[in-house]
């Protein structure tokens, strides 16, 4: 949408015209929908957050002063309804998890992978590279890390949120934040190795 199509739409938002409320649910449903899937794997869950999450972001539509992107002010709001809903249904558990060192990741010349190569104590990113994995995939795996490290793993790298912004979100100091992206980032580098060995290793 452009800047002025924006200014438009969004006045047009703030008179509660029908047209301009399934003009921006037309374009932005399958977005948000995906945003949800993320936090939900249920598809009919991530639904129903969708549909409210772009609701109570009309109800806010006089908070949009035009600053910064309608779309990013949009995605904002869903995800952190998103996170709401997840509080409420008590799936935070807000407890420390002690430091860790990273897995040190070898470099590889030889793109064809032999089982001898393979320790799955060893992430190889070629190895990850490689498998070429879609992003229906990769989701897949984030899915199946403990929620309290998919979620801090999902605002950072995928919403963009600062680490004092999640602190702020989830109730958890910083480094907390910290330590569970570290931990998360661990856990998704360690299955998605796994399951290239499935795609590369056979």
């Amino acid at each position: 949408m452009k800047s002025m199509q924006q200014d438009e739409i969004v006045g047009l938002l703030k008179k509660r015209d029908r047209k301009a409320v399934e003009q921006i649910y037309e374009t932005y449903s399958s977005v948000l929908l995906a945003i949800c899937m993320r936090y939900f794997k249920q598809r009919d869950a991530a639904l129903d957050v969708m549909h409210e999450g772009f609701m109570k972001a009309l109800n806010s539509i006089n908070s949009f002063k035009g600053q910064g992107s309608f779309e990013g002010w949009l995605k904002r709001i869903v995800v952190n309804h998103a996170l709401d809903t997840l509080k409420r249904e008590k799936k935070y558990q807000h407890q420390e998890i002690e430091e860790f060192h990273a897995v040190h990741e070898d470099e590889v010349k030889d793109k064809t992978v032999d089982k001898k190569d393979i320790n799955e104590k060893k992430i190889n990113a070629n190895f990850v590279r490689d498998a070429d994995f879609t992003s229906s995939e990769i989701i897949e795996e984030i899915h199946k890390i403990p929620e309290m490290y998919r979620i801090v793993f999902l605002l950072f790298v995928l919403e963009k949120f600062t680490h004092k912004q999640i602190a702020e979100q989830l109730g958890i100091d910083e480094e907390a934040s910290r330590t569970r992206l570290a931990r998360g980032r661990k856990m998704i580098k360690e299955a998605l190795y796994k399951r290239s060995i499935a795609v590369l290793g056979k």
